[in-house]
């Protein structure tokens, strides 16, 4: 897919000429992920409750690759490259974004609270709700509602994942 996105780079231009690359994102628009086989977030979700529903296909964008050198994971290298997104979709007239964020590892019992919490607090509406292709598919819903600390629970998110939520994000 990375030939066929738009890419956002911050390069610190102090360092090594092969090694200016410290922070990244993958954009990938409607009307390319058309031509181009699809969006790659497809290989595990069904996005059809997104593509039925969009009135206007041409505003959504799928996020990816996100990554920040572990020496830069400040608040300066983050606002950088969402200045640049924000730049990026005013010229492309994005109205929706979807991608996949992560949490580490592949036990999703090791993240049963924060997974909880999204589940509990933070889930699409139905109409739009995605859902992990079956061979794919585990359960957020580990907790009862009642048995979550949120504030725990957000202690426990990944940084990537708090700010989507900041911003509006809802999940499948």
């Amino acid at each position: 897919f990375d030939s066929i996105c738009d890419h956002i780079l911050v390069r610190d231009m102090t360092r090594d000429p092969g090694d200016r690359v410290v922070g990244t994102y993958r954009m990938l628009r409607y009307d390319v992920a058309q031509s181009h086989g699809g969006f790659y977030s497809a290989d595990e979700y069904d996005l059809s409750p997104i593509l039925n529903k969009a009135e206007d296909q041409r505003g959504l964008c799928e996020l990816g690759r996100s990554s920040v050198h572990v020496d830069y994971r400040n608040n300066a290298t983050i606002q950088l490259l969402w200045r640049g997104l924000a730049q990026y979709f005013a010229a492309n007239e994005t109205t929706r974004m979807i991608g996949c964020a992560s949490f580490a590892g592949t036990d999703p019992a090791v993240h049963a609270l924060p997974l909880s919490y999204l589940y509990h607090f933070h889930l699409a509406p139905e109409s739009v709700r995605v859902q992990a292709l079956p061979e794919r598919f585990a359960s957020m819903n580990m907790m009862t509602k009642k048995d979550i600390d949120p504030r725990q629970a957000l202690r426990q998110m990944p940084p990537l994942i708090k700010a989507y939520l900041r911003l509006g994000a809802t999940l499948g």
